[in-house]
């Protein structure tokens, strides 16, 4: 059974948080649960490394669009 927390968020980051929530069609304590997870993750080289590859990945995706229109 999982834990129940309350927190108060600034208006532009319950926002934001509803905005990606909707776009990944998931609940919002689904995504909170998995930044905070995320934020409170010990660093490491491959975490480092897959962020890394993300962000590059999304950048290749952008430039491709960009080309594209």
């Amino acid at each position: 059974m999982k834990a129940r927390l309350s927190v108060y968020l600034d208006p532009p980051v319950m926002a934001a948080l509803a905005a990606y929530a909707a776009r990944r069609e998931k609940s919002l304590s689904v995504v909170a649960e998995a930044a905070i997870g995320t934020f409170v993750a010990p660093e490491g080289p491959d975490r480092a490394e897959a962020a890394l590859s993300r962000r590059l990945d999304r950048q290749a995706r952008q430039i491709e669009r960009l080309e594209r229109d």
